[in-house]
């Protein structure tokens, strides 16, 4: 039997933690692809787990290309010459993507997040790469799912949007949860607490629940926050913070708006589906009705309170990559919540990093969290922002107990959530789809 092979692409969302990176290793930044990536991966970024690099022990041809980062796209061309145009597709990023798979001609393309795989994006992958028998794509949140619908298998971090997904996909969806890379553990230093209760996070209108637990434990506890801005959000010399829309409406009239409403409430969901890779707008409201599906909610508010006003002297700013793995290092417990749009989802990456790193994590009670871990022993959960306070205070007052915790955390991560583990779960799936396919 011929080795199956993958190419994964997945986008670099951070432009300042990419330049960091690669000023920390200008050699690697002037070298080939392989040497970009891997100082873009060295600096431990958000899903830098290496996936891919693990299926290739289990008999696989794999590579991937990270989107994004303009050093990456250099060194493709000083490798390979200019990225070919294709004839319907502007974005760059899909553009060195297709160059890509023409050179790897992989058996399969996954596609973290459906950055590449839009419906023209998927067309002109299919017609231009003939060795592509499965697309595959990761859905991390809840925007992508009506590129998701065409392809032949559909991956997602927890149970709740697999079943709400599942009767609209064309292909096969299952649960593929994120993972941490314990080669990350070599670049910490021993554990010392210097941080009793950390929230290390993004605030926007998304998260509306994050902001409550937060602005709680902020009122009644010690906890300190490093607090990141979502895009389009920005803090107003009052003390609030406003989401700003990231497009100007289009002027229609307000009974035009409300008929246009009424009529997509109308049309059932299986159909919108299909308008969805026609029409983002459509698509839109797909998403959005997954999202009642999941529990989630979409209710998004024009203004918050920023903590960073009423809590100046224990707020600060975002950190990232190792600096961010260094504060869960050395923070006693860290507080978690997730995106409101998920609902009952919590699957969160940060669920691997938090324990991975070796802190105690104070999570919201969900069916997954109670899945992946084992909940009093491994991670402490708790159910509104009141008993958030109050585990949080008993975190503190047992520091020992937290300590078992966190320790009982980090085994399991490291023993059952990492890169390695979950290339494990994907090779069958992978295979059994390909046996399948066209």
């Amino acid at each position: 039997m011929a080795t199956p092979s993958i190419l994964r692409f997945r986008r670099y969302g951070s432009r300042s933690a990419a330049i960091a990176a690669l000023a920390a290793q200008p050699e690697a930044a002037a070298g080939d692809v392989r040497s970009v990536q891997a100082a873009l991966d060295a600096a431990h970024g958000p899903f830098s787990s290496p996936l891919v690099d693990e299926l290739a022990p289990l008999g696989w041809r794999a590579s991937e290309l990270i989107l994004g980062v303009p050093a990456v796209r250099a060194a493709w061309e000083r490798e390979h010459g200019s990225v070919p145009q294709v004839a319907g597709i502007n974005d760059p990023d899909i553009l060195l993507a297709l160059a890509e798979a023409q050179r790897f001609a992989p058996d399969v393309v996954l596609d973290s997040n459906l950055n590449v795989l839009s419906p023209e994006g998927r067309r002109a992958l299919l017609s231009r790469v003939p060795s592509v028998r499965v697309t595959a794509g990761y859905m991390g949140t809840e925007k992508r799912f009506h590129r998701a619908v065409p392809l032949d298998l559909a991956l997602v971090p927890c149970r709740t949007m697999a079943d709400a997904f599942a009767p609209y996909a064309k292909g096969r969806v299952e649960v593929l949860p994120h993972s941490f890379d314990p080669r990350a553990l070599g670049d910490l230093p021993t554990r010392r607490v210097e941080h009793s209760l950390v929230f290390a996070g993004s605030l926007g209108p998304r998260y509306v629940e994050r902001h409550r637990v937060l602005m709680a434990l902020l009122e009644h506890t010690e906890l300190e926050a490093w607090i990141g801005l979502r895009k389009g959000v920005e803090r107003t010399d009052d003390g609030w913070l406003r989401a700003a829309p990231s497009d100007p409406p289009v002027a229609r009239p307000h009974a035009q708006r409300i008929l246009r409403r009424a009529i997509i409430d109308l049309i059932p969901t299986r159909l919108l589906a299909t308008l969805g890779l026609r029409d983002e707008r459509f698509g839109d409201a797909f998403n959005a009705r997954l999202v009642a599906r999941a529990g989630g909610k979409l209710d998004d508010p024009i203004l918050m309170r920023d903590p960073a006003a009423d809590f100046p002297d224990r707020c600060h700013a975002s950190v990232s990559g190792i600096d961010y793995l260094h504060l869960l290092r050395s923070s006693g417990t860290v507080l978690h919540r997730e995106i409101d749009a998920l609902g009952d989802c919590g699957g969160a990456l940060r669920l691997f990093e938090v324990t991975g790193a070796g802190a105690a994590l104070l999570v919201e009670d969900s069916h997954t969290v109670r899945e992946l871990f084992d909940v009093g022993n491994e991670v402490v959960t708790y159910t509104d922002p009141t008993d958030a306070v109050r585990k949080a205070r008993w975190l503190r007052e047992h520091p020992e107990e937290r300590e078992r915790i966190a320790l009982a955390g980090q085994a399991r991560t490291v023993q059952d959530h990492t890169a390695a583990a979950r290339a494990r779960t994907l090779d069958p799936l992978l295979r059994e789809v390909l046996k399948h396919a066209r």
